[in-house]
């Protein structure tokens, strides 16, 4: 430990810090950059980031996984008595398992990271708002899955609750009124809409209320499934029925009787008590203490009223399937229609969402790959009967066009959840770092050539991610997320992903020159998927570090052709794609077959 106290910060809200003594940062994501002509100036350190090390990540990784079979059910069983229900332990895995497993990885996480820092510094105190049981009980799901939404103040709060319950915190906490006026929730519909866009959206509103009067009983719900727009409509007519267009929904956040549900602390109190655990693990008596102070009040006092609103949902009543991609994790009107169609023994298939299934380390099972009758993957296989290999849905017959003689487009990733038992803020400003060496890297002619596309949730989020870029080069040219993906493409001669995407699947099943960079190399791949990883790197289409990446570029810059259609490199293109990014001729029958089987 080391001997000299310091007052420990926990968030970036710079109401619970004290800046006349020495302080530690609980971490880097504390130090807001484009505030730091504050917190340089103080005598701070910065407390050890938690959980970097693999095998410490399999070591939580199977711990939540552990405590998630042995709570779980239990956790069901007081809500069906809550509810008075009798719902099975696969209706509430649709309806909340993402929230339950996710909502256990982040305790681990705080919990664990608080411990570190404890047991390695003195520590002389702390701020924290006062509050009571249930101020940070979120409303919805995605309240406290999104980073966005789940603010410092919220943060500040939780982790006060973790360090009451730690024995390691031996030094005073101080509590300060909290002042509703000054915090306000983020919104994640901040978007400025085009009229061209708004003209778009009222005609498929107007298309929306005329063809719902034409829903039978038992056409399949397909909704929001990856697929482009053309092709799902293509697949709901191949099913005899009238597209509808139902990705185009109102949120469940929209609901005022929603909105204003208030907690009902005692039956909470009970629930709490009831679920407490008597194990001798320090983490698991956190868990039980605090789950049902973080479980969505739309679940809980807000049951009533939102089956009332999923009854009201012009939506088929009698499915002959349920198929989505995006839908299962946070739409808290869909999940429980689901649920309730599931029990009725409707057949539930979920896509693949994204990359990574199938390759990166410490996420399977998946909630998603659990619940379904089916989930349908990109092209890989495993040995449960459960996977179906598909293709990549965002496949399109149209072929994608690149400029030879074009540019350089940069791709970026934005943080925007925390889903992992180990620092993953940490590793994104890593990230931040690493980019600005990758284009430090390039030649003039490159950086003139050079556009850098944002995602559009960096205008929302707290990384400071363009004032970033402009401290390092205010003349680069940075595109906000806004433009046709397509269109950037087409005017560039290499497409550059700065992380493992989905859109290097995309790029690379489309044939489109490619070059991959991230740090810590293999970490995050599952074994019997490196190999396939390996055939990308020996071509110089993966690179573990940012230099590597720029190197690369600087070989093949002047006749991107010539390296890109060099039979090595098509055919480690070829072997990857063919295994998570399989493309089809005829992607309609083919999920047609998959969907009524």
């Amino acid at each position: 430990m080391l001997n000299k106290k310091r007052f420990l910060i926990t968030t970036s809200d710079e109401a619970t810090w004290k800046l006349d003594c020495p302080i530690i940062f609980l971490a880097e994501w504390c130090c807001k950059y484009d505030r730091k002509q504050l917190w340089e100036s103080l005598d701070y350190v910065i407390a050890e980031p938690y959980g970097l090390n693999v095998s410490q990540q399999d070591l939580d990784r199977d711990e939540i996984l552990v405590l998630e079979k042995k709570l779980f059910p239990f956790f069901c069983e007081l809500i069906n008595q809550y509810h008075n229900t009798n719902y099975s332990i696969k209706f509430w895995k649709i309806v909340l398992g993402h929230w339950f497993r996710l909502t256990l990885t982040q305790l681990l996480f705080r919990t664990k990271v608080i411990k570190q820092c404890l047991q390695n510094h003195n520590i002389s105190g702390c701020i924290s708002y006062s509050y009571d049981r249930y101020k940070i009980t979120p409303v919805f799901t995605e309240e406290i899955i999104d980073d966005r939404l789940f603010e410092p103040w919220r943060e500040n709060i939780l982790n006060t609750k973790i360090l009451n319950l730690l024995d390691e915190t031996n030094f005073p906490i101080e509590y300060i009124q909290f002042n509703n006026n000054d915090k306000c929730n983020q919104n994640l519909d901040r978007k400025n809409i085009s009229d061209k866009n708004k003209t778009i959206l009222s005609l498929i509103k107007l298309y929306k209320n005329l063809s719902k009067k034409f829903v039978k009983n038992t056409d399949a719900l397909i909704i929001n499934t990856y697929l482009p727009l053309l092709e799902e409509i293509k697949l709901e007519l191949s099913l005899g029925q009238i597209p509808q267009l139902w990705k185009y929904k109102d949120k469940i956040s929209s609901y005022s009787q929603i909105k204003n549900l208030k907690t009902d602390n005692d039956e909470r109190d009970k629930l709490t008590k009831d679920f407490e655990s008597e194990s001798n693990n320090y983490f698991e008596k956190i868990v039980t203490k605090l789950l049902f102070q973080l479980l969505p009040k739309i679940y809980l006092e807000g049951l009533e009223e939102l089956t009332k609103i999923v009854n009201n949902q012009p939506w088929p009543t009698s499915p002959k399937f349920i198929f989505t991609s995006n839908e299962f994790f946070d739409n808290d009107i869909f999940k429980l229609w689901s649920a309730f169609k599931t029990e009725e023994g409707t057949k539930y298939f979920i896509g693949q969402h994204g990359n990574n299934y199938g390759t990166k380390r410490n996420t399977a099972p998946r909630i998603e790959e659990i619940i379904p009758y089916k989930f349908i993957t990109w092209g890989w296989t495993s040995q449960s009967s459960r996977f179906v290999p598909g293709f990549i849905f965002k496949n399109e017959k149209k072929k994608y066009k690149f400029n030879p003689k074009g540019g350089l487009l940069l791709i970026e990733t934005c943080y925007t959840k925390h889903n992992s038992t180990f620092d993953e803020r940490y590793q994104y400003l890593k990230y931040l770092d690493d980019q600005i060496k990758f284009v430090s890297c390039l030649t003039n002619d490159q950086r003139n050539k050079l556009t850098i596309r944002l995602m559009p949730e960096y205008l929302i989020t707290r990384w400071a991610v363009r004032k970033r870029w402009f401290d390092f080069d205010p003349k680069l040219n940075i595109e906000n997320g806004t433009a046709n993906i397509s269109k950037l493409i087409s005017q560039n001669r290499l497409v550059i992903h700065s992380y493992d995407s989905t859109g290097m699947l995309e790029t690379l099943s489309r044939n489109i020159p490619t070059i991959s960079f991230w740090l810590n190399c293999y970490d995050h791949i599952l074994d019997e998927a490196k190999p396939f990883y390996k055939l990308l790197v020996d071509v110089g289409i993966v690179h573990f570090s940012s230099e590597s990446a720029a190197e690369k570029i600087n070989e093949v810059w002047d006749n991107i052709d010539d390296w890109w259609n060099r039979s090595d490199v098509q055919k480690a293109r070829k072997l990857y794609c063919a295994q998570y990014a399989k493309t089809s001729n005829n992607p309609i029958s083919e999920l047609k077959e998959i969907l009524l089987s």
